[in-house]
C-alpha cells in the first residue's frame, strides 16, 4: 500500500494516511531460529508416528526426548505447520431430544460395601465412567481408526500390540 517512490507523498505521509507507524513498514519480519526450525522437523516427524497427539501430548512427549519447551511454543509451532489431531471433538452437549435423562439416584446414597451398587452408561453422569470412555477413545483413534484390519485376527494382533 505504501509506494517509497511515490513523487508527491513522502513515506511518513503516506504511513499516516493509513494509519500505521513508519517503524512497521521499515520493520523485516524475522524468520523462526535454528532451533526452532530444528524443533519444526522434530514435531513434524513425531506428528507422522502419533497424529493424534495435540500440544499437551506433544509437548509432555518433546520433553521426554530432552526438549525444553513448553505447551504454547508447541502449539504455536504446531499451528503454523497446519498440524491438528485426528481426534473428534467430544459432542456431550448436546442431548437427542427423544432420549428420556433420569434422575441420579446415587446423589445421597453413601456406598459402604462390594457390589452395593453398579454403574452403566446412562446421560449426565460422566465421570462414572470416565476411565473406560478413555481407554475406548485411546483405542480407536491410536489404533483402529489408523489401521486398516481387513480379519478379526488382524484386529485382535493389531489392538494387542
Amino acid at each position: 500500500m505504501i509506494d517509497p517512490d511515490h513523487n508527491r507523498l513522502s513515506i511518513r505521509r503516506q504511513c499516516e494516511l493509513v494509519s500505521i507507524s513508519r517503524a512497521s513498514f521499515y520493520r523485516q519480519p524475522a524468520g523462526e531460529t535454528p532451533q526452532n526450525l530444528e524443533l519444526m522437523r522434530v514435531i513434524d516427524e513425531a506428528f507422522k508416528e502419533i497424529p493424534w497427539y495435540g500440544s499437551r501430548q506433544m509437548a509432555r512427549h518433546l520433553r521426554r526426548q530432552g526438549w525444553c519447551v513448553g505447551r504454547k511454543r508447541v502449539r504455536r509451532l504446531m499451528r503454523k505447520f497446519g498440524l491438528s489431531p485426528i481426534c473428534q471433538a467430544p459432542k456431550t452437549s448436546t442431548p437427542h431430544p427423544q432420549h428420556r435423562i433420569y434422575p441420579y439416584l446415587r446423589r445421597h446414597l453413601a456406598i459402604e460395601r462390594p457390589d452395593q451398587v453398579w454403574c452403566a452408561d446412562g446421560r449426565g453422569r460422566w465421570m462414572d465412567n470416565v476411565f473406560i470412555e478413555r481407554l475406548w477413545r485411546s483405542l480407536k483413534y491410536e489404533c483402529v481408526f489408523l489401521s486398516a484390519f481387513e480379519t478379526g485376527s488382524e484386529a485382535r494382533s493389531g489392538i494387542g500390540s
